[in-house]
């Protein structure tokens, strides 16, 4: 399966949630906008968060709660807006994490179990210490991170509704 055609299958799901019927990556094209070989971001976000056929609220329904307007309404915008940027930096932080554990030395584990040391007392005097430095690099990039958050409102929902979602970064633009 060459790049075009795995495209077409993307886009034709893409399509079954956005428009209610699945299409060939062209006439996906035609009605989502796309920009060369890429359906534009914002119409992928409105995928997921579309108040009538996004996948987020078909899932909710299924579960018997009733469809929210998540990119409309001025007390839940913000909180997409938060949930896409940690899901956005999730990954990155976890790699660090694990690289953080991989580089705690198995001799300190070790000599705290001859010690009689239980798991719970290990992770308490022995892993969330030797953390430490990993979890104050993450917390000072995650503060500068949200400080520069642009994209993300940009592209969801241009700052609002109701300025509810501009930041200091976007008032500047």
């Amino acid at each position: 399966m060459d790049f075009s055609e795995e495209y077409a299958d993307i886009c034709g799901v893409y399509c079954v949630f956005y428009h209610g019927t699945g299409a060939s990556a062209g006439t996906c094209a035609e009605k989502c906008g796309a920009v060369g070989d890429k359906v534009l971001q914002r119409d992928h976000i409105y995928a997921i968060c579309d108040p009538t056929h996004g996948v987020i609220n078909v899932l909710t329904e299924m579960l018997g709660i009733s469809a929210q307007q998540w990119l409309y309404d001025e007390k839940l915008a913000l909180g997409a807006v938060i949930v896409m940027g940690i899901w956005k930096g999730i990954g990155y932080y976890m790699t660090l994490f694990l690289a953080g554990l991989n580089n705690i030395p198995a001799y300190l584990y070790e000599a705290a179990k001859i010690d009689g040391a239980n798991a719970i007392q290990c992770f308490k005097h022995i892993t969330l210490p030797m953390l430490k430095p990993v979890t104050f690099f993450i917390m000072i990039t995650g503060v500068i991170s949200a400080f520069n958050v642009f994209e993300q409102v940009n592209v969801m929902t241009s700052g609002g509704p109701m300025n509810s979602t501009t930041t200091i970064v976007h008032q500047i633009y």
